[in-house]
């Protein structure tokens, strides 16, 4: 049995992750958006492997253990760093619509389980 993507929401504010979550799992609800603390990050991502993380700070662990990864507003800049098949790049105003395609990319991406 193939498991569903997961992605780990650890973006600030709260808010906005609860928001974020809400509208992934509405709009591609074949996979399992998460909310969690920032200060939780490291640990999940060690015991979920998950295929996306989504966070306002990209630890080491994230860096290295996360299928994939965006960084959402660091140093509150419009703009993310997004770290896809092995490559990172910046991103100028990520929106819902850039980020619903970096989730469907994940499919062309090995799952990390």
């Amino acid at each position: 049995m193939v498991r569903p993507r997961r992605i780990l929401i650890a973006n600030e504010p709260r808010a906005y992750r609860d928001v974020l979550a809400a509208a992934l799992q509405a709009l591609r609800p074949q996979v399992q958006a998460l909310v969690v603390e920032p200060s939780d990050l490291d640990d999940l991502v060690e015991r979920l492997a998950p295929d996306l993380v989504i966070c306002s700070r990209a630890s080491e662990t994230v860096r290295v253990r996360a299928g994939a990864w965006v960084l959402l507003c660091p140093d509150e800049e419009e703009r993310a760093m997004v770290a896809l098949g092995g490559r990172c790049r910046e991103v100028t105003r990520l929106d819902l619509a850039g980020m619903l395609g970096l989730i469907d990319a994940l499919g062309d991406i090995p799952s990390m389980s």
